[in-house]
């Protein structure tokens, strides 16, 4: 038994690394049957089926995770990832939320989170986390224009107009340079 959750652990590996998804996904509830406390395969498991678009497989699979792994940030970022794709605004900000308090340099989960604010108005929220993301990675032209859009819904024009010169100094793509030529 334990030669072949082994075997199977390599093959896992082997897949994952290859993009066998579907492969992977296999051997995953293979591992369960043999280890079904080894609650952190779910959140492997959600991640693969986020992948592949199965979003709500992926929130059943982080659900599972999180009646043993609740500290961890992973299964609230593919859970929120999840949330996200399906257009559940509310869930997916409280699941990024979630996962930044208990992983404050999850980059990803800041963007995420900021960007449902932005698409609910929450400007402030949108530009505290985005500040934030910048924090951990100055060199990231979206997180820049994602932070002009926010200052510009607050009507912060001088704010919005240095991030969108951030972002083309970074990054010269043409949807920065109307935005820009807008704002001016």
């Amino acid at each position: 038994m334990e030669d072949n959750t082994q075997e199977l652990a390599l093959q896992l590996d082997e897949c994952v690394a290859n993009g066998e998804n579907q492969k992977a996904l296999e051997i995953i509830d293979l591992l369960l049957e043999n280890l079904p406390k080894k609650t952190e395969l779910n959140v492997i498991k959600a991640h693969i089926h986020n992948e592949l678009e199965e979003y709500e497989k992926a929130i059943e699979s982080c659900n599972i995770a999180l009646k043993t792994l609740m500290t961890n940030p992973e299964v609230y970022f593919e859970r929120g990832y999840a949330y996200d794709r399906l257009e559940k605004v509310e869930e997916a900000i409280q699941d990024y939320e979630n996962a930044i308090k208990l992983n404050t340099r999850d980059v990803f989960c800041y963007i995420g989170s900021a960007m449902r604010y932005i698409e609910k108005e929450e400007y402030e929220k949108a530009v505290k986390n985005l500040t934030k993301a910048l924090e951990f990675n100055e060199e990231d032209d979206h997180v820049y224009y994602r932070r002009a859009v926010a200052y510009a819904g607050l009507e912060q024009k001088e704010e919005a107009i240095a991030d969108l010169n951030k972002a083309i100094e970074l990054n010269p793509a043409e949807l920065y340079v109307q935005e820009l030529e807008k704002l001016k």
